[in-house]
């Protein structure tokens, strides 16, 4: 299975992000070797990111989970 047939949530995992919390405002994943974290505000559709440097992977991630989401 490549990256990209992968859920959200998993693509995240594969970067080593784990989900921190999943409630009816937030979704949060963090990286703590990076010390980084992606969080998806679902009331206002707006993700908050510790980092403007992102890798192509973490952005797919991102763009998957927006789809998922619905946002997209």
């Amino acid at each position: 299975m490549s990256f990209e047939d992968l859920s959200a949530d998993n693509m995240f995992e594969e970067l080593c992000y784990t989900l921190t919390e999943n409630n009816e405002a937030n979704i949060r994943f963090y990286n703590k070797t990076a010390e980084n974290y992606i969080i998806f505000l679902k009331k206002t559709k707006e993700i908050w990111c510790s980092t403007k440097i992102y890798t192509l992977k973490e952005l797919r991630a991102i763009n998957k989970k927006c789809f998922e989401l619905g946002w997209l």
